[in-house]
């Protein structure tokens, strides 16, 4: 589940990503996966950035998330924090790199991909238009990109 949370912010990140920051904390994320079993069901995920906390000595931001149909208490999940083009999570193992949106080509990521802890190589690096903006896009062997805030 964590691997998934990890993969879900990482597309709240790259595509929700308008402001300066990685990392908003004024937005919260609904998600709704559905699946096909018995009749088709969908499950109702929400997903925000509230608080911060000092690990340390230094500065993260708390994710949370919530199964909209059964709970309505916000759980912890882990604490993100985002230095030069690189964010960070801290868990209960300690603090590990998750996005590296500075790399270049031929650099390796350790990447949390759905299921799969698996490094990612950087393939390519160009520039798409997203609503008008240039983004630069992080292409990787796994045919899996980042879309960053920088053009």
């Amino acid at each position: 589940m964590k691997k998934l949370i990890h993969l879900l912010v990482l597309i709240f990140l790259t595509s929700t990503n308008y402001s300066q920051s990685f990392i908003d904390t004024s937005k919260v994320w609904n998600i709704a996966q559905c699946g096909w079993s018995m009749g088709q069901f969908c499950t109702n995920y929400s997903y925000k950035f509230f608080g911060d906390t000092i690990i340390s000595g230094i500065t993260y931001k708390k994710f949370y998330s919530k199964l909209d149909s059964l709970t309505s208490s916000w759980q912890f999940e882990f604490a993100m924090r985002e230095s030069a083009n690189k964010v960070y999570t801290y868990s209960g193992s300690g603090e590990e790199l998750s996005y590296d949106f500075g790399a270049n080509i031929g650099d390796t990521i350790k990447q949390y991909v759905a299921t799969v802890n698996q490094p990612m190589i950087v393939d390519s690096i160009n520039t798409v238009l997203i609503a008008g903006i240039p983004k630069k896009r992080i292409l990787f062997y796994s045919n899996f990109s980042w879309i960053t805030k920088h053009g």
